[in-house]
């Protein structure tokens, strides 16, 4: 096995999706209770260490593939994919809830 800098950045990200999936069945009553304050914690850890686009970054980085930084990202793909499609969902939520 080959620990390269792109495989050790996705190990965070595993074990985020390890405990989600491993928490509400070990400890379904403790879940229950504090499953917002977990969910918010996973992902304000997500969102702060965005560990995806450095692990996306790490790999194009050894293909010499150019990817944009951070901001070119916001700007190329989150404003204008991403917030259209929250916009769309939240009409549609909350468009339900209403009626």
């Amino acid at each position: 096995m080959f620990l390269t800098v792109s495989s050790l950045l996705i190990l965070p990200f595993a074990l985020l999706l390890a405990a989600i999936a491993i928490a509400p069945l070990s400890a379904p009553d403790w879940w229950s209770r504090h499953y917002g304050k977990i969910s918010f914690l996973f992902g304000a850890m997500t969102y702060i260490g965005n560990n995806p686009n450095f692990m996306i970054k790490a790999i194009a980085g050894q293909e010499k593939i150019r990817v944009p930084g951070f901001l070119g990202f916001i700007f190329k793909f989150a404003l204008p994919f991403l917030v259209p499609a929250l916009l769309l969902i939240s009409w549609l939520f909350f468009k339900k809830q209403g009626g």
